[in-house]
């Protein structure tokens, strides 16, 4: 339960941005949800408009639910979404619970998403609810992401959702939901008449204009700022004077109230700062030693000296500035020692609680060298814990802080790169995935492990599924080489996985024969192994290497099966390649009434699974949809998702296939290609025969003859040999 807030004295400024929550409040009430968020610095007030905003709301009859993000890296993945389950919920909510047995991460993660939402759907159809999320910048990324899956469902839903954070500490792209459907209910600094209440109601008598407009100056109106100079004013017994503003001011008052206070006391908010920003009174006793009534009555000085608050068994500092200064009082050896014991009272409760392993790791990591190991040890468990609840980010950032808290063996620190590369292709971070398994190639290599260095292979390239295989890299070529050279013969299920990437990264403009000579063997080997996503997974390649006109029907075949296949192993991302190369299929036939069916069931997939590397593919099919039927306008729009696709993920297929559908539409339009529209493709035309006649196509339509002439003879020279039968053939 929050402390209710003192509406006069704390929102002194604040009237507009209280009749836009009292609006979504009566909205919520008509039952239409709304998203606001309020974006600000330290100090600004946004924790105390959203306390405004509960009062307000249970006024209303509106439910309400309060959660604050955990500042530091101990708090357990989700943690905020949890604590909201439970006060909607009334019970401890596992978000593990009754999660798909399926392999495949992103349809894992939306049905946990989906079971969020409904949780609250279901909670507004009995009443209207407001749900606060405090501090959003100190949120792991999966809860991040969940926040933006939620507000998508809002609309039509009694539920006000308000959201506080720090602008300069998250990004941006991760709250594109938000930004686009939410009201932003700006902070500014107050101005200059209600600077001057805020001083009058803190000093109990008025003050001049000039000192007023002078503390306003100084503290660029942020309330924190002029709550603790009126503090030094009164410090001063002079209120015709404003004081100086700088941080090292605020903290001087802070020390100022700390000095009034006993040792005892001083130690107790020590304890409770080593623990965290809002935590339970109950823990902080265990910590140092002594009852809760004992601790209530220690920390009553702190409470008046408005350090901290002390609600429902919570202690809670009155802003994060306060915490920091109180830790900054402690010796390194005492802080140190502190959280030894905090990590000791936790280890206590993980076999009731295993989401505590990322609040002992961070413990142990600040407790000094000789705690390292155990701290990485408990940083894997973290890691582990996190990626059953699906929170990949997450995960992501507990191995790498089990990584690099202390000095690792080459093989464990194999081990950790190549987790930390698959919790990052789980979240859709591709080049952070790539460099992970780049360096988990060389230290798999220092250690002899033939598994991990296959692994670091197959990572490279998006995982075993191969939705975005870098294509004539010769590095990831080379390393492909080296791990089917250091696996042993038994290992034919890897061996398949292996020569199926071949097929598809090795692939060059001369030689077509070799890759399907791969894919064949690969597919052998799958079907002597006998697991449907093995099968499936060579046959994606089989279809790679078979992308001349001749054999479009065997291509046909091969799609229906990795389809029905990919449905078997419960594998949808391998189902959404099945669905690709079908719509390809039916282009390729002609039949546009099979290929419009193969786009909507693909974009029904690919929208319940959220894939960053893969959702891109919907506006591209949308896009040659809307240019078959002249719709150039759309075309030209969904193409530009396309492209902004590729800039935020990295997508080289996403860049490649934009540029080309963008050339489309441009000569569909009788208009000169864009200006470096072929900057973002790195190919050599002098290689691909292919990428030449595009390039002299695009030259041809600026006008640029010599251009296109230069561009052909690059392989007239050779009687085009280099043409081959494959998927560009056509175009070519």
């Amino acid at each position: 339960m929050m402390p209710e807030p003192r509406v006069e004295r704390d929102l002194v400024g604040r009237a507009p941005q209280l009749r836009v929550i009292e609006d979504a409040i009566a909205g919520a009430g008509a039952g239409r949800g709304q998203v606001l968020l309020v974006p600000g610095e330290a100090g600004i007030g946004k924790t105390r408009l959203a306390r405004a905003a509960l009062t307000l709301a249970r006024s209303a009859g509106l439910r309400t639910a309060w959660a604050a993000a955990w500042e530091g890296d101990g708090a357990p993945p989700l943690w905020p979404w949890a604590e909201l389950m439970r006060q909607l919920t009334g019970t401890d909510v596992d978000l593990e619970r009754n999660l798909p047995s399926s392999p495949d991460a992103a349809a894992a993660r939306f049905h946990q998403f989906a079971s969020v939402a409904r949780t609250i759907r279901d909670a507004a159809s009995s009443a209207p609810i407001l749900l606060v999320l405090d501090d959003l910048h100190w949120a792991d990324v999966a809860s991040v992401r969940l926040l933006d899956f939620v507000a998508a469902e809002l609309p039509g839903c009694a539920c006000v959702l308000l959201v506080t954070y720090r602008p300069a500490e998250i990004d941006r792209p991760d709250l594109t939901t938000l930004a686009r459907i939410g009201t932003t209910i700006p902070m500014p600094g107050l101005d200059d008449d209600a600077v001057h209440e805020m001083l009058a109601n803190e000093l109990a008598t008025d003050v001049s204009t000039s000192v007023a407009m002078t503390v306003r100056t100084r503290t660029g109106g942020n309330p924190l700022f002029v709550r603790e100079l009126a503090g030094l004013m009164v410090l001063a017994g002079r209120v015709d004077v404003a004081p100086a503003s700088d941080p090292d001011a605020v903290t001087g008052v802070i020390q100022r109230r700390l000095a009034f206070l006993t040792e005892t006391s001083i130690a107790v908010l020590q304890a409770a700062a080593v623990l965290g920003q809002d935590v339970i009174a109950q823990q902080v006793a265990e910590l140092v030693g002594t009852s809760v009534a004992d601790i209530d009555d220690t920390l009553e000085p702190a409470i008046r000296a408005a350090l901290i608050t002390e609600i429902d068994g919570r202690v809670a500092f009155g802003h994060d500035l306060i915490r920091q200064v109180v830790l900054d009082s402690l010796s390194a050896g005492r802080r140190a020692s502190l959280h030894r014991r905090a990590a000791e009272m936790l280890s206590a409760r993980l076999d009731s609680d295993p989401s505590l392993h990322a609040s002992i790791a961070d413990h142990l990591s600040r407790a000094g060298p000789e705690m390292a190991v155990d701290a990485s040890r408990h940083w894997q468990a973290a890691a582990q814990h996190a990626l059953d609840v699906l929170a990949f980010e997450e995960a992501a950032t507990c191995f790498a802080r089990a990584r690099t808290v202390s000095v690792q063996e080459p093989a464990r620190r194999a081990e950790l790169l190549a987790d930390e590369g698959n919790a990052l292709l789980r979240a859709g971070d591709l080049p952070g995935a790539r460099a992970r398994f780049t360096d988990c190639s060389t230290a798999a290599r220092a250690s002899g492990r033939a598994d991990l260095l296959a692994e670091a292979a197959l990572g490279i390239g998006a995982g075993p599924t191969g939705f975005e295989v870098p294509l004539w890299d010769p590095d990831q070529i080379n390393l492909v080489h080296d791990a089917l050279a250091s696996l042993p013969p038994t290992d034919s299920a890897m061996r398949s996985r292996l020569l199926a990437r071949l097929s598809v990264a090795g692939r060059t403009p001369d030689d077509a024969a070799a890759p399907r000579a791969l894919a064949a063997e690969a597919l052998a080997l799958a079907e002597e192994v006998g697991d449907p996503q093995l099968v499936a997974q060579a046959l994606c390649a089989l279809n790679d290497a078979l992308g001349a006109p001749q054999h479009v029907e065997q291509r046909r075949a091969n799609s229906e099966q990795i389809v029905a296949l990919a449905r078997e192993a419960g594998d949808q991302t391998l189902e959404l390649l099945g669905h690709r190369f079908l719509v390809v299929v039916h282009a390729e036939l002609g039949d546009f009434a099979a290929f419009d069916t193969e786009i909507e069931a693909f974009a029904r997939l690919a929208a319940r699974l959220r894939e960053p590397l893969i959702s891109w593919y919907t506006p591209l099919f949308r896009g040659a949809q809307a240019l078959l039927r002249g719709r150039h306008a759309e075309a030209e729009r969904r193409t530009d998702e396309v492209l902004a696709a590729a800039r935020a993920t990295g997508s080289v297929n996403a860049a490649l296939l934009g540029a080309t559908q963008l050339l489309g539409n441009s000569v569909d339009l009788g208009r000169s290609p864009p200006a470096g529209l072929l900057d973002i493709i790195d190919i050599d035309p002098a290689e691909w025969a292919s990428y030449a006649s595009g390039l002299a196509f695009v030259a041809l339509q600026a006008g640029d003859v010599d251009k296109a002439r230069a561009l052909l003879d690059l392989h007239a020279r050779d009687a085009f040999a280099r043409i081959t039968t494959d998927s560009e053939y056509l175009t070519t």
